[in-house]
This record gives C-alpha cells, sequence and structure tokens, in this order.
C-alpha cells in the first residue's frame, strides 16, 4: 500500500505499482497524474479504485454519468491490458487530466497491437464488447477516442477525452471553486 499525492489535500492510499511522472495541479489550472497498474485481473480493481478517489478529490461527482462513464472506462482498458498485453508488458499506465472542461483518461502498455472496437462479440460470448463499450459511453458523453502508437511501435496509449462542461466545469475546476479565495 503506498499514498499518491493527487495535489489537493490529503495523500491518497492505494495498491498500485509505482506513481510516474509530474503529480498534481498543472501550471494551467488543470490536474494531471500517471500511475502503474499490474496487467493481472487485479489491476482493474485497483484502477478503478485509485482513479474514484483522485476524481473526488479533484472535486468530481462521481454520480454525474461522465464520471461514471469514465469509472468504466478505465475499467475496460486496464482489464483489455490484462487479457492481451500482459504477456509483453507487466504493468499499465493510467493517467487521468482534467483540464479546460475536459476529463482525459490515457491507458498505455507495451503490446504492439492497436485495437479496434468490433461490431458483434465473439462468437462463443468470451469477450468482444468492451471497445465497444468504451467507444459508445464516449460518444454518448460527446467525446472522442484515439489510439496513437508508441513511437518506437513496440505499444499504444488508448485515450479518451470525455467534454464537462454541461457538468459545470471549466478549465479544469469545479465552477463552485472558481474565484473562492
Amino acid at each position: 500500500m503506498g499514498e499518491i499525492d493527487t495535489g489537493r489535500s490529503a495523500p491518497l492510499m492505494c495498491e498500485v505499482m509505482e506513481v510516474l511522472g509530474k503529480v498534481g495541479r498543472e501550471s494551467h489550472g488543470g490536474y494531471r497524474i500517471t500511475f502503474a497498474v499490474p496487467t493481472k485481473s487485479e489491476g482493474a480493481s485497483a484502477a478503478r479504485r485509485v482513479a474514484r478517489e483522485i476524481l473526488v478529490d479533484w472535486g468530481l461527482d462521481l454520480d454525474e454519468p461522465v464520471v461514471d462513464s469514465a469509472i468504466v472506462i478505465i475499467s475496460e482498458l486496464v482489464t483489455n491490458t490484462a487479457k492481451h498485453a500482459a504477456l509483453l508488458c507487466r504493468q499499465a499506465e493510467v493517467t487521468l487530466a482534467l483540464e479546460y472542461g475536459c476529463l482525459s483518461v490515457a491507458v498505455h502498455d507495451r503490446h504492439p497491437h492497436r485495437p479496434k472496437a468490433l461490431l458483434s462479440p465473439h462468437p462463443d460470448d468470451s469477450g468482444g464488447w468492451g471497445l465497444q463499450l468504451v467507444r459508445d459511453l464516449t460518444a454518448e458523453a460527446g467525446g472522442r477516442t484515439a489510439v496513437p502508437a508508441d513511437a518506437d511501435g513496440g505499444g499504444k496509449t488508448v485515450r479518451v477525452e470525455l467534454p464537462l462542461r454541461a457538468m459545470g466545469y471549466w478549465g479544469g475546476l469545479a465552477a463552485a471553486t472558481v474565484g473562492a479565495a
């Protein structure tokens, strides 16, 4: 169990492998954090737990549909790393960012395959809905997805951007905190 400083209040206690890169408040008024989770079955639950705590610490309401969708998206993407990338990498990096009225979620692994959403599940019903669910939740929120490859071709990042404007968020901060002293 380790501590993560999310940039707002008390450190976050979590079961992640490590915190990577810059943590906390960005110079332009938003927030960003990257943490690593194992590419094992428990990675998705750890990522959900940590993401919920971080988003609450950043002032987001977990009952808002777009925030709930972000948690489901994180879970699906980290589950995919356990299913498809675990042989080539032992951890996935999860990045959360809140800036300019947008919540961004990114999951990076070192497997070179760049996935696409399937139009129907696998014939044996063993899976195949995860990326379709991610695509549908993103579209419902008015967001967008991208899957850029690493520069060396040895990995990729699945990135999802979800707009928060309808929730009253601006510039990466809850509207209630804008102008507060």
